[in-house]
């Protein structure tokens, strides 16, 4: 035996140490001794009772054959005592019938049946009791006789027997509450297990991801990203420039608008005005320049006009910029295509689901430990609550150890 063990065993004194998973067994054992006592005293006290049964039997024969002197009442006291002396048949019968129900049960068939026949007997009881005494006080008696012999019944369960059953119980929710604890260890070292493998796999990713960023084919995807980026920025500039372009005939064009008759022009002109661009790539070949040069050379008389002139020359120089604008567009076009076919295989994407499944065990886990201790307090409390019990119903004084 160890220092410590020696220690424990000292700590306890004459306590009895009985582990959980032997605990119903020791029961068992214990209490067989006091159930036999418990059992002899019910038998016993069963015996006493067929004994008052039977002199009740008798003490209702003699109500019956009781002699009835006063030749007035004969009849209606005849009628209510043959009443009465049937009432107290049944009721006697039914409780000899129902003593091999379980013993609580039976007890609660006993109140109830008293009632019933205490009920039913009111009347005939009264008017036999006030012209025949003598008998009557003997079938009393009787029943003081029988409730006293029910009361020794519940005292007796509620000393030995109900102590007994009420230790099992506790005992199997001792048992249960432990088999739920275990359960709950379990998951949790399952979802402890599960956290640590989705880590290794995320860690895995990652690995894979920094080989990749070292790679040529990653380095190619990196190069056609810049010259996608540089050609997408150029084609932008130029459109603004030939958007600012057109802006600046602004007022050039809705005077045209307004004093041209011809309906297709009109509404290019409008289109000119209200959306540049998108006029610009939605019209014929030539068929801006045509509008423009005839613009410009309109008659023009005032400064303004001869100033807005200017304008109109910077606006077609600009549509020479489209076609530079078409010619980086299937650049563009060409390089993503040959950008979007190097495949990569990040696991970025993965990492994030990953992660998300490491944050769903993790409050999982925090749940079933959270559970755990509350499932330790219980079973401590209830673990207190047994070694109570067994000193009160059996004088022994034990420490329960969690097996």
């Amino acid at each position: 035996m160890g220092f410590f063990d020696f220690l424990k065993k000292k700590n306890t004194g004459s306590k009895i140490s009985v582990k959980t998973d032997e605990l119903d067994r020791w029961i068992d054992n214990n209490i067989s001794e006091k159930r036999e006592i418990a059992d002899s005293s019910v038998s016993e006290i069963y015996k006493e009772l067929n004994k008052i049964i039977d002199k009740t039997r008798a003490d209702i024969k003699e109500l019956r054959e009781y002699e009835i002197r006063n030749a007035k009442t004969a009849d209606i006291v005849s009628k209510y005592r043959e009443i009465y002396a049937k009432f107290v048949d049944e009721f006697i019968e039914d409780i000899s019938k129902n003593k091999d129900k379980k013993i609580d049960e039976f007890i609660v068939y006993y109140i109830n049946r008293k009632a019933s026949f205490s009920k039913q007997s009111f009347k005939s009881f009264h008017v036999t009791s006030e012209l025949i005494g003598k008998p009557l006080e003997k079938l009393i008696a009787d029943f003081k006789a029988i409730n006293i012999i029910f009361k020794r019944i519940a005292e007796l369960i509620d000393k030995e027997i109900s102590k007994a059953d009420n230790l099992k119980k506790s005992a199997f929710s001792l048992s249960s509450l432990i088999k739920l604890k275990r359960e709950n260890e379990l998951a949790i070292v399952k979802t402890a297990s599960s956290i640590d493998e989705l880590n290794k796999h995320i860690g895995g990713l990652k690995t894979n991801d920094e080989t990749i960023k070292k790679s040529e084919k990653y380095l190619e995807k990196e190069k056609l990203k810049l010259e996608i980026s540089g050609i997408s920025g150029s084609i932008r500039q130029k459109k603004e420039t030939i958007v600012l372009a057109f802006n600046g005939i602004q007022k050039s064009l809705k005077r045209f608008e307004w004093t041209e008759q011809n309906k297709h022009t009109k509404e290019l002109l409008h289109q000119l005005i209200e959306s540049p661009w998108d006029a610009l790539i939605s019209a014929k070949d030539n068929q801006i320049s045509s509008l423009l040069d005839t613009l410009r050379n309109q008659q023009v008389s005032e400064l303004k006009e001869k100033e807005d002139s200017g304008k109109i020359e910077n606006a077609l120089s600009s549509l020479k910029i489209i076609g530079e604008i078409n010619h980086l567009e299937h650049n563009l076009m060409e390089l993503s295509k040959k950008e979007e076919s190097i495949k990569l295989n990040w696991g970025s994407e993965k990492i994030r689901e990953l992660e998300d499944d490491i944050k769903t065990n993790g409050n999982l886990k925090e749940n079933c430990e959270e559970k755990q201790k509350q499932l330790s307090n219980s079973i401590e409390l209830l673990k207190k609550e047994i070694e109570i019990q067994i000193a009160e119903y059996l004088g022994k004084k034990v420490v329960i150890i969690e097996a």
